[in-house]
């Protein structure tokens, strides 16, 4: 199964297998702890090109580049209304960019990419390194109307 996990080149693919790995697990755990056995077999880590999300990822971003493609000048993609009245394809062409949308959301397929090749110690030290940045960042978030002078709660938590 690790191999199949290795070779996936999906994210569903490798989430199947992924699921299924656990399973295995599971049922193992189950089977030595009805029959009194205290030792597990001991399961090797699982190596960076079983973690690696490069392959799947790169799918992922072609797709979603092929079809920002797809949905450039063609403005009745975009309708809405029951009438069947198309957006003009010049408003369209002048708000829609599938090149600029496409580049801005190449980052976090390349944050997962380096995440997935990451140690399970260095990915937990990344991790919990965002989430104290993004709690900083969420606290500095709130306008500064909002904070009474000299008091360091929001009023809109006191109220």
């Amino acid at each position: 199964m690790r191999t199949q996990l290795v070779r996936a080149d999906t994210i569903i693919g490798k989430m199947v297998y992924l699921a299924l790995m656990s399973e295995n697990l599971d049922v193992l755990s189950e089977i030595l702890a009805r029959h009194g056995y205290d030792l597990a077999p001991e399961v090797p880590p699982m190596t960076r090109a079983e973690r690696d999300f490069t392959l799947a990822m790169a799918r992922e971003f072609a797709m979603g580049y092929y079809m920002y493609q797809s949905l450039d000048r063609h403005p009745q993609f975009f309708d809405t209304s029951s009438d069947n009245t198309w957006t003009p394809g010049w408003w369209v062409r002048a708000v829609f960019k599938p090149n600029m949308t496409i580049n801005s959301v190449l980052p976090a397929y390349l944050q997962a990419i380096e995440l997935s090749q990451l140690t399970p110690k260095d990915y937990r030290e990344q991790v919990n390194e965002a989430a104290e940045i993004e709690v900083k960042a969420s606290c500095c978030a709130i306008p500064p109307a909002l904070y009474s002078p000299g008091r360091e709660v929001p009023l809109s938590k006191t109220m």
